[in-house]
């Protein structure tokens, strides 16, 4: 059931439900979270008796102000009426489904298709026991495959809570954007296309500009100077001589090879735990990496984290009371400077020689 409201500043009346045009749904995007008082008025009270006193001439009911939002499992709108209205205000607010954008569906049916194509089921608006929707899921040769397809934007947190979702319950998750540079670009398996596709969009026409890359093995050596910015290892000043990982975009891709590669595992998402982040690669390239460079990484980040925890202070490291709780012997408080001899903390000390400057000693200390 739709949900009728104007947008006040431009005096446009709107639907809010599952199947809305193409105004509303640009004025819905527009006040989404940015809707303060004043911004929607609720249309659903006009013919309601018991407000008849505060019926225009119009015939309408004005003051009813209301906030557009979403429940918390994003699956509807909420229309609560404001506080600050003049009329409404004691009256429940209003829900009702989702609808999705035409794009949103397109995209959908175009991953469908392109898996069905190669014999693999696919099935779409799939809820999974952890109560995660996703958009397609795709039962292929290493098991079920999920697809998000992202044709708005939506924050790093969520989308990384759930594809962990997802994973842990044996889905692995890729993300589509058909937009450039989404803030969770290569913090999950994703792709970014060129557009979007419409309803009449012919197959292997929907293509990849990035996501998916090969790993080249590197020497680290001046001949690839192009390639290598020099070796990055500790207190190497110069090139070392071993092989070194360089990430290149797989060209030529359409999203009909993603739909059709992930699911038979010739595409495989690889967590570097580099600056590389996230990324699907073949087969052969997440053996490569298995076996050339993960422990390498793994050495390079323990490494990391042990300098992050030494302290190179030279009096901390040499001093035989470094590992000692020690306190001051004047007021029984922790020192928080500790160095060999030291046995007072400063105000105690700053006392002490205080006492000595006029003459007398301050209680508790002698000659």
């Amino acid at each position: 059931m739709a949900i009728h409201a104007t947008h006040v500043p431009s005096g446009t009346d709107i639907t809010i439900g599952p199947f809305i045009d193409a105004i509303s749904r640009a004025i819905i995007e527009e006040v989404y979270q940015n809707c303060s008082a004043g911004v929607l008025e609720c249309r659903e009270h006009d013919n309601d008796p018991r407000l008849a006193y505060a019926r225009d001439d119009d015939g309408r009911i004005h003051g009813a102000w209301v906030h557009l939002k979403q429940n918390p499992a994003k699956t509807k709108w909420v229309i609560a009426h404001s506080a600050k209205g003049k009329i409404g205000r004691e009256f429940r607010s209003h829900e009702t489904p989702i609808g999705k954008s035409d794009q949103h569906q397109w995209q959908q049916d175009y991953i469908s298709r392109a898996a069905e194509d190669v014999g693999f089921p696919a099935e779409q608006e799939v809820i999974l026991a952890s109560g995660t929707r996703l958009d397609v899921k795709i039962d292929g040769a290493v098991g079920p495959v999920g697809f998000e397809v992202q044709h708005s934007f939506l924050s790093v947190p969520k989308v990384k809570n759930r594809t962990s979702k997802a994973n842990k319950e044996g889905i692995p998750l890729v993300w589509s954007a058909d937009h450039k540079g989404p803030a969770w670009a290569f913090k999950v398996p994703h792709i970014e296309t060129n557009g979007s596709p419409d309803g009449s969009t012919p197959r292997r026409a929907w293509t990849v500009t990035t996501g998916p890359r090969q790993i080249l093995r590197v020497a680290c050596s001046p001949k690839n100077a192009d390639l290598l910015p020099g070796c990055q290892k500790p207190r190497s000043r110069n090139w070392c001589g071993s092989w070194h990982p360089v990430f290149r975009p797989i060209r030529g891709l359409v999203v009909d090879d993603i739909a059709q590669q992930v699911p038979s595992g010739e595409l495989v998402p690889l967590n570097t735990r580099t600056k590389q982040g996230v990324i699907l690669v073949s087969a052969a390239h997440y053996d490569l990496w298995q076996h050339e460079f993960a422990t390498q990484v793994e050495a390079d980040l323990n490494r990391t984290r042990n300098n992050a925890q030494r302290c190179n202070y030279r009096p901390h490291i040499e001093s035989p009371l470094a590992d000692l709780e020690q306190t001051c012997t004047g007021c029984g408080q922790p020192l928080p400077l500790r160095q060999p001899g030291r046995v007072v903390c400063e105000r105690c000390h700053a006392a002490q020689v205080g006492a000595f400057v006029w003459g007398c000693l301050a209680p508790g200390y002698d000659h």
